[in-house]
């Protein structure tokens, strides 16, 4: 007797557990939330799917439409790694593209080194042969320390030339830079993750001819490896991120060095590849720290990294090393791409979001509708087995109950719904403090950036007891609607504000924030604010020495 039950209750274990197991995965797909595993997901159907994210398609006539409408919109500002990247994933016109990025050129006077030469080797990209090649290689290389050598070198590996300059000067220059440690920097003693990267990117055209740049690569390719982490990527800044996966992934490709197989770069069985993946999400994006939000630079850099990869497995020359200027035609997206699928499902969601913006049934409704109906339909299987015990379909009931109020009070937002939202704060008033965020120091450059230097006027904000720096420039944000780009989740860095962002007028340029006239000493997420506190953020070319 006591066999028979034990066995009967093990069949119903068996039972209620497959229940269980069929309503998590409907609610899981119905959701978005189905945790992938990346291990064995092909690396050409990532690629896809940024593309897909970015542009809404990875066929070559969606990318063409892009490269005619979409690259040119944002020639100057945001489109420049995208179409060098793309200019080495397929064949593609990019003529609107280099037309749109002369004229902003024509228009805007760069001041930064590493810019101008991000905009000569986006013209190389497209096929350009302009004077202003010349022109940046002549006023740039050097001039912002080390990454101006290394984007300087970049523009000398494709051939074009300056007096005075030449692959082999530069390359001496970066050479005499490198750290004891094997590494290169923009400051301090010790090697950094992203630098060390972009400089063997940058000197890998070189290995093959050069012994001491050989001998430098080896050096600074032991430090990745013994720096790489057990999950298979990366930390920089005291945060393990993707962009640093992403740099290394391309560094390692440049050189020809697999990073799915040399040992090296396997740790606990993770690659960096592995480790990168980890940061997709669902719709295609890569976010800066596992976990968060979509970040547009992490989704870039995620994107030329695979399709550097890509062109080191299919025997083609490293990212940098343009096809415009080789004599061989451009390499063709990755076989073994299902195109039709993934624009179909890019299809779905696309409409999914927008029927959800513009008011209709959102996912909730779906989602509760699913878990009752596989709750119903596992009651009628338990009928049908009679299992009618009223103890079963408690135990349907209390299971479905709890994911329906589980998905009744998870609330999901877009980019624009988090940015409109009222900021609701439940701890008590200690004063105010007032806020300016300015850009002087870049005003008139163009783009996002205000004519006047003003992102936001000198305003004054309600002081909730224990709030941080941080969280009145989040309220101001919001409540300006004022793009925000932040990395880490603790110890918070502000990446971007109103779409001006970190290094984008040299690698010694991003925001920085004074209380009452004075730098601070701490991230602003760690500064406790009091009451009469006056903050600046402020936007410096030259880490606070222009300001």
């Amino acid at each position: 007797m006591r066999q028979q039950q034990s066995l009967h209750i093990r069949r119903m274990i068996s039972k209620i557990t497959a229940v269980l197991s069929a309503l998590t995965a409907i609610v899981i797909t119905v959701g978005s939330f189905a945790l992938p595993t990346f291990a064995n997901e092909d690396i050409s159907q990532t690629v896809s799917s940024i593309l897909e994210y970015r542009f809404g398609g990875h066929d070559s006539e969606t990318l063409q439409k892009a490269a005619d409408t979409d690259l040119p919109k944002g020639a100057g500002t945001d489109s420049e790694w995208y179409a060098m990247s793309l200019s080495q994933y397929c064949d593609i016109d990019l003529s609107a593209y280099s037309e749109a990025l002369e004229k902003y050129l024509s228009e805007n006077e760069i001041a930064s080194a590493t810019s101008r030469e991000k905009y000569a080797l986006s013209l190389i990209a497209a096929g350009k042969d302009s004077p202003y090649i010349t022109e940046a290689l002549c006023s740039s290389v050097g001039e912002q320390g080390i990454m101006s050598y290394v984007f300087g070198l970049h523009i000398l590996n494709n051939g074009f030339t300056a007096e005075g300059v030449t692959a082999e000067s530069v390359a001496s220059e970066i050479l005499a830079m490198q750290l004891s440690d094997g590494g290169w920097a923009v400051m301090g003693e010790f090697g950094d993750i992203d630098v060390t990267a972009m400089t063997l990117q940058a000197l890998a055209p070189l290995c093959g001819s050069n012994s001491e740049v050989n001998s430098a690569c080896e050096r600074a390719v032991q430090l990745l490896s013994e720096k790489q982490l057990e999950s298979g990527g990366f930390m920089t800044m005291g945060a393990e991120n993707s962009e640093s996966c992403s740099q290394v992934i391309c560094a390692l490709s440049a050189l020809g060095i697999d990073c799915t197989s040399d040992e090296r770069f396997i740790k606990n069985g993770n690659s960096p590849i592995d480790a990168l993946l980890s940061y997709k999400g669902e719709d295609g994006s890569f976010s800066h720290v596992s976990g968060e939000e979509a970040n547009e630079t992490a989704t870039v850099e995620a994107f030329y990294s695979l399709v550097s990869y890509l062109r080191m497995k299919g025997g083609s020359t490293p990212l940098y090393v343009f096809d415009s200027v080789q004599e061989s035609p451009s390499p063709k997206p990755a076989e073994g791409s299902t195109q039709a699928e993934s624009k179909a499902e890019s299809k779905s969601t696309s409409e999914a979001d927008s029927t959800a913006e513009k008011g209709g049934i959102g996912y909730k409704p779906i989602a509760i509708g699913a878990v009752l109906f596989v709750g119903t339909g596992a009651a009628i299987v338990l009928l049908i087995l009679k299992k009618r015990s009223w103890k079963n379909f408690v135990f349907i009931a209390i299971i479905a109950g709890g994911l329906c109020a589980a998905i009744a009070f998870t609330e999901i937002k877009t980019e624009k719904e988090y940015y409109s939202e009222s900021s609701s704060k439940t701890t008590a008033v200690t004063g105010t403090v007032t806020m300016s965020i300015r850009c002087d120091t870049i005003a008139g450059e163009g783009g996002a950036i205000p004519d006047d230097g003003t992102v936001l006027t000198k305003s004054e904000y309600e002081l909730h007891e224990g709030e941080s720096v941080y969280d009145i420039l989040l309220s101001a944000c919001k409540e300006n609607n004022i793009r925000l780009d932040t990395k880490g989740t603790k110890n918070i860095y502000i990446s971007g504000i109103g779409q001006i962002y970190e290094f984008d007028f040299g690698e010694l340029s991003g925001w920085v924030y004074h209380v009452n006239g004075e730098s601070a000493s701490v991230g602003c997420s760690s500064y406790e604010l009091k009451d009469g506190d006056s903050i600046e953020w402020l936007y410096t070319r030259n880490i606070e020495k222009d300001l």
